[in-house]
């Protein structure tokens, strides 16, 4: 396990001279714009996204989406 730690630590420089290349190219938009998200991501934090749902129906279906809602907050509530 340590000599892949390692390896991979080896990598990380020329990781981010190469994402940076990427970046800086102007061939390829797309690739360029994605690597720009990538460095973004990785600084700031993903961008959070945010789901409203607004159901109508029968109390039966309502309450198994309430407990599913509920259950879903809780887990977000978990340490990562």
């Amino acid at each position: 396990m340590a000599k892949a730690e390692d390896r991979l630590l080896c990598l990380e420089q020329p990781a981010i001279v190469r994402l940076e290349e990427l970046m800086l190219q102007s061939e390829f938009p797309s690739v360029a714009i994605a690597a720009v998200k990538d460095v973004l991501d990785r600084v700031r934090g993903r961008a959070t996204e945010k789901h409203d749902v607004t159901v109508s129906g029968d109390d039966a279906f309502m309450a198994v989406l309430t407990g599913a809602r509920t259950r879903l907050a809780r887990h977000r509530e978990l340490p990562e």
